[in-house]
């Protein structure tokens, strides 16, 4: 039994891939962007190729049709979008093809950062010497605040110091010091034993 060419490019949707050497259609399923059409909204989806060809493999696997089969392909989004007054205006200009020719990539937006925002009204004189007012008190707030914490640090600083210094003369004053007359014994001595001196003044 003879098999209809519309059935054959049913049955070879799964299998319409260059590499496996099948020619019944010039459409195939884009495997590098499998991850891509895993993850995302429906809607995202549908504006891929291959997000289009897995919605025709659901639904023709149930029915069959070729007029739903090309308008699945040919459609933008099986959502109908709602128009607004900057979608007519985009509308009208058509999309060309990228540059690199990666025809699944959707068009790129500007981002908020470059988006020149007006400034608004010009505050009046009054406003401003008010405003200047107000800061002129904040950075002397903020001065004397890091003047307070440099002042707490400078003390700590001299505590510590004063502290290390007394444990240095605490701990000179309870040592046992032995006078060494016979200089030969120094020549005997390890090198681990000489680090071990210090010279202290017996006066």
């Amino acid at each position: 039994k003879s098999i209809e060419p519309v059935n054959i490019l049913y049955q070879s949707a799964r299998f319409n891939c260059p590499w496996h050497r099948t020619n019944f259609t010039k459409y195939y399923f884009p495997f590098h962007m499998r991850a891509k059409l895993k993850s995302g909204s429906f809607e995202g989806r549908q504006k891929t190729y291959g997000g289009r060809l897995m919605t025709m493999r659901r639904v023709l696997r149930e029915q069959p049709d070729d007029e739903l089969f090309s308008k699945i392909m040919d459609c933008k989004t099986t959502v109908p979008p709602v128009n607004t007054e900057e979608d007519k205006a985009t509308d009208s200009v058509p999309q060309g093809k990228a540059k690199s020719g990666k025809w699944w990539k959707p068009e790129v937006k500007r981002f908020s950062s470059v988006i020149i925002k007006s400034k608004g009204a010009k505050k009046s004189w009054d406003k401003k010497l008010e405003e200047r007012k107000k800061l002129q008190i904040a950075k002397r707030l903020q001065q004397e605040i890091r003047d307070q914490v440099a002042e707490k640090k400078r003390l700590e600083r001299e505590r510590l110091e004063e502290k290390k210094k007394r444990h240095e003369e605490n701990t000179k004053k309870n040592e046992i010091v032995q006078v060494i007359k016979n200089t030969e014994k120094l020549r005997r001595m390890k090198k681990k034993d000489l680090r071990k001196l210090a010279k202290r003044d017996t006066n």
